[in-house]
């Protein structure tokens, strides 16, 4: 979430982007518990099956925070500053 952050910060608030962040770090809690659970208990093949799952969907609700990015995100004054982009430009 360090990295996620790092890069929303040089963005706009906008809505849509922050619910698939929120989104990206439900996804990662949930593939953390998911192993925290394997290490502590027997494996009978289930676990592995469930982390893979936990795993698929976490790098999905990425892709999808990375598309909400590239249609609505917008540089602001941070970004400028850094030379992402004009403030208020779109990223493309």
């Amino acid at each position: 979430m360090r990295v996620v952050d790092g890069a929303l910060r040089f963005l706009e608030q906008d809505r849509g982007i922050w619910e698939a962040r929120r989104a990206v770090l439900e996804r990662l809690e949930s593939a953390a518990q998911r192993i925290d659970r394997d290490r502590t208990g027997l494996y009978d093949g289930r676990s592995k099956r469930a982390i893979e799952t936990a795993r698929a969907h976490a790098i999905q609700t990425i892709r999808d925070l990375q598309a909400q990015i590239m249609r609505h995100g917008c540089v602001n004054a941070a970004g400028d500053r850094v030379g992402l982009g004009k403030a208020g430009a779109t990223i493309s």
